[in-house]
């Protein structure tokens, strides 16, 4: 406890120094470092393979104002171009160093029967999973930025626990993956009809790709290692999102009293084009006991990430909020970002 007091500190009073901010933002950059954040708090949140649906929704604060202020402008039939571009343009000037993010993941996951063997237990589930997302910012110049990634999953997930304090988890599965990295001034907005169309995306890039973690329990600390989207046959499709692997330890610990059960974490996730201390996150789930309401949060070195949810048998619900705690970064303002999430579980 006294080291996760300790790291708190860090992540709120030095984390300028801890996130090594870029002196201008690259949307790539910067949607990889977000898009991951958003993976570790779906595992932390248990949202995987162990349910039958689950639909979980990310989007910033205005993102749909703007989008929707500018689509108005460019469909408007009783404006001519030059008075669409002046509009565009001053919506653009308006939002100036400004940054935006959206992820959409939806999937569907089928238990097949248990397998038991002596201590080894091994629990197979087929999956399909969609996931589009994408980061976008108005430069200080007033040009369009956006980086869109939309993934399709379909594969075999399966946990093998080893008695009661060792498991293995892995998914092998099919990715086939498409993007879109643009960048945009009024006049091609106008042009297009779009600030960025999700349907125009590129050429599909597919590949064969494991996902794996090892998990140890002793007494009430749990610690875990994963690794997600290592490839293991590709195409010969590139794109800039480039195929580096996905990596996320954490430690985990469980503490209960009459009332509550509390479940504090620190872990660290890396991926090309962030840092190490980008990926450190502390925080802690707390549950009450017999109620259906959970809570948690997560702090990084930029973000407060509260979370509620009310679980059932059948039905989970959530909301999210992710607050910023530092800003600007890389010279641009990023907004809150909400979340709703519904999942029906084994």
């Amino acid at each position: 406890m006294k080291l996760l007091l300790i790291l708190l500190g860090q992540l709120i009073f030095c984390s300028p120094s801890f996130g090594l901010s870029r002196s201008s933002r690259d949307e790539l950059h910067r949607y990889t470092l977000m898009r991951d954040r958003i993976i570790v708090e779906r595992s932390i949140k248990d949202l995987g393979r162990n349910n039958y649906f689950m639909t979980d929704f990310h989007f910033s604060s205005g993102l749909i104002a703007f989008t929707g202020e500018v689509d108005n402008i460019v469909d408007n039939p009783n404006l001519n171009d030059a008075e669409k571009q002046s509009q565009v343009q001053s919506i653009l000037s308006k939002h100036a160093n400004t940054g935006k993010y959206a992820d959409l993941e939806n999937a569907i996951s089928i238990p097949l029967p248990e397998i038991k063997h002596n201590k080894y237990h091994f629990y197979p589930t087929v999956f399909v999973s969609h996931n589009i997302s994408g980061s976008m910012s108005v430069s200080s110049d007033e040009d369009f930025k956006a980086f869109i990634k939309k993934d399709l999953k379909y594969g075999l997930y399966s946990y093998i626990t080893v008695g009661s304090q060792f498991m293995i988890e892995s998914s092998l599965y099919q990715l086939k993956r498409k993007e879109l990295y643009t960048t945009k001034t009024s006049s091609q907005i106008v042009g297009d009809r779009k600030l960025a169309n999700a349907r125009g995306l590129g050429q599909e890039q597919s590949s064969i790709r494991i996902d794996f973690k090892i998990s140890k329990k002793y007494k009430m600390i749990t610690t875990s290692l994963k690794i997600e989207e290592f490839v293991l046959i590709k195409d010969s499709t590139t794109n800039n999102y480039k195929n580096s692997f996905f990596i996320d330890g954490r430690l985990n610990g469980v503490f209960k009293n009459s009332e509550f059960s509390y479940s504090p974490f620190i872990g660290m996730h890396r991926r090309e084009r962030y840092s190490l201390f980008k990926g450190l996150y502390v925080g802690t789930k707390i549950d009450r006991h017999d109620f259906p309401i959970k809570g948690m949060f997560i702090l990084d070195g930029e973000i407060l990430t509260l979370s509620f949810s009310a679980e059932y048998r059948w039905l989970n619900a959530g909301y999210t909020v992710k607050l910023p705690h530092q800003n600007p970064v890389d010279n641009t303002w990023v907004s809150k970002i909400h979340s709703l999430m519904i999942s029906v579980p084994f």
